[in-house]
């Protein structure tokens, strides 16, 4: 019976030394998770505003997309007449009938700043937009964050926990064996 209560009680140890290694996101405790996790990584994109016009811009490889609005009232901004030049290139834009713009870099954007200028055109209206497309530079893995260095602890915690329950077991037992075994000498003459 001890040598069960010393066992549960190691592989219990184990497991919150795992749960405790486990840090946010991992711990179950809901009320402090955001509503929801992106499953994919952010793309990068850049901001530019002057009093009348925002303009935000979204990379995907060597798509651009861009999204105008009227900065007073956020109204999509879908006639405007566009000169767009990507890290000194400049780049045919083209409207979608979606209500947002197009572009196409002639090769994916290289780590760091790139700078980008707009001039935009739409009735009477001509406003010239600057901003930074801030690229960073992804590790390995596919999102850029691997996930192997916590899969690894993890497990690694999980079999010292084991590891350290099975050495309690065999501990308990080596005592156990190795203690004289009481004999009664058969009484007095």
């Amino acid at each position: 019976m001890i040598f069960m209560k010393r066992f549960l009680c190691g592989l219990t140890f184990a497991f919150s030394l795992v749960s405790a290694q486990a840090g946010p996101g991992h711990d179950h405790d809901h009320e402090h998770e955001p509503a929801a996790l992106a499953a994919t990584p952010a793309l990068p994109r850049f901001t530019a505003s002057s009093p009348v016009l925002e303009l935000v811009g979204v990379v995907e490889g060597t798509r651009l997309t861009l999204y105008l609005d009227r900065y007073a009232d956020n109204a999509p901004v879908t006639d405007a007449q566009w000169a767009l030049e990507v890290g000194g290139q400049a780049l045919n834009v083209m409207p979608s009938p979606q209500g947002y713009f197009t572009a196409e870099l002639s090769a994916p954007l290289q780590p760091g700043l790139t700078p980008v200028l707009a001039t935009v055109t739409t009735g009477s209206l001509t406003d010239l937009l600057a901003a930074d497309i801030d690229i960073h530079e992804q590790a390995h893995g596919l999102d850029g964050h691997s996930a192997w260095p916590r899969v690894v602890a993890y497990g690694l915690a999980s079999l010292g926990g084991a590891v350290a329950a099975l050495l309690g077991v065999w501990a308990h037992g080596v005592l156990r064996r190795g203690r004289a075994p009481v004999q009664s000498t058969g009484g007095a003459a």
